[in-house]
C-alpha cells in the first residue's frame, strides 16, 4: 500500500477510533445516569420527569400553627387555605385570558386590583402569561408574624400548570409541552389592635377604582379619584395580596 495511502487512512482511523470511544462513553453515561443510551431521551425524561415532580414548599406549620391556635382558637386556618387556593386560581385564569370579567365574586377589591394592574401591563408590553391546566397539589403556612396591632398569615400554595410567557406568539419563557411547578404566596391581614398602628397605609387598604392607598379609615369616597368606597370590616382575616416565589 503506498505511503500516501497510509498518510490519510491513519488519521482518519483514529479519528473514527475517538468518536467511537466518545459515543461509547456517552452511552454509558446515559445508561447510568437515565437508563436509556441516548442522552437527548433520558435528559427529555429527566425533564419530563422533574415537571410531575411537585414543588416543596416553605412550611412552617409545625411552628406556628399551634401559635395561631393560641391566639386565635376559634379561627378555622384550613378555611382561610381553601380560600388562598380559590382566589389564586380564579386570579391566575384571569390574568391567562386577560379578561377581569373571570374574577370570582369571592376576589378582594386589593387582589382584584391587582390583577387588573398585572393585566394592564401584560398588555402595554405585548405580552400574554398563560396558566393552563392548573392543579393546586397543597397549602402550607409559612410565616405568621404579630407587630404594631396587625397579624401577618402568610400561606404558600403549591401547584402545577402549563405556564409560558409570550410575545407576539412566541415562547419567551416557560415551556409549552412539560407542566411548571410553582409556588405562589399568599398573605393575609388581621387588625388585631388599632390603638397600637401607627400607619394606616399599613392595612392594605386601596381603591377599588385607582388603586391608590387608603390614609384615613372611614373614608366614604376616595381622596385620588372620587371614587364612592365601601366601609371594610377590619375585624376579619383579609386576604390582601398573592405573588409568585
Amino acid at each position: 500500500m503506498p505511503i500516501v495511502y497510509l498518510l490519510w487512512i491513519v488519521p482518519v482511523l483514529i479519528i473514527v477510533g475517538i468518536v467511537v470511544y466518545i459515543t461509547n462513553k456517552i452511552r454509558s453515561f446515559s445508561l447510568a445516569l437515565f437508563g436509556t443510551e441516548s442522552l437527548i431521551d433520558g435528559l427529555q425524561q429527566e425533564k419530563l420527569s422533574a415537571s410531575k415532580e411537585p414543588r416543596s414548599l416553605h412550611s412552617m406549620e409545625p411552628v406556628y400553627l399551634p401559635m395561631i391556635r393560641r391566639d386565635f382558637p376559634e379561627l378555622n386556618v384550613n378555611e382561610l387555605k381553601k380560600q388562598a387556593e380559590r382566589v389564586l386560581l380564579s386570579s391566575l385564569q384571569a390574568i391567562s385570558s386577560q379578561k377581569v370579567s373571570l374574577l370570582s365574586a369571592e376576589v378582594p377589591d386589593e387582589i382584584r386590583q391587582k390583577v387588573v394592574t398585572q393585566i394592564g401591563d401584560l398588555k402595554e408590553q405585548g405580552l400574554k402569561q398563560f396558566y393552563d391546566q392548573i392543579k393546586i397539589h397543597r397549602t402550607v403556612i409559612r410565616d405568621y408574624q404579630k407587630r404594631d396591632g396587625l397579624v401577618h398569615l402568610t400561606l404558600q400554595t403549591g401547584l402545577e400548570s402549563f405556564a409560558k410567557l409570550e410575545k407576539g406568539g412566541k415562547i419567551i419563557s416557560g415551556e409549552a409541552n412539560y407542566r411548571s411547578q410553582l409556588a405562589f404566596d399568599s398573605h393575609y391581614l388581621y387588625v388585631q389592635d388599632m390603638q397600637k398602628l401607627k400607619d394606616k397605609t399599613a392595612l392594605g387598604l386601596t381603591c377599588p377604582q385607582c388603586g391608590a392607598p387608603v390614609t384615613t379609615l372611614g373614608e366614604k369616597t376616595c381622596t385620588y379619584c372620587g371614587s364612592a368606597m365601601k366601609e371594610v370590616n377590619l375585624r376579619v382575616w383579609r386576604l390582601t395580596d398573592f405573588h409568585l416565589v
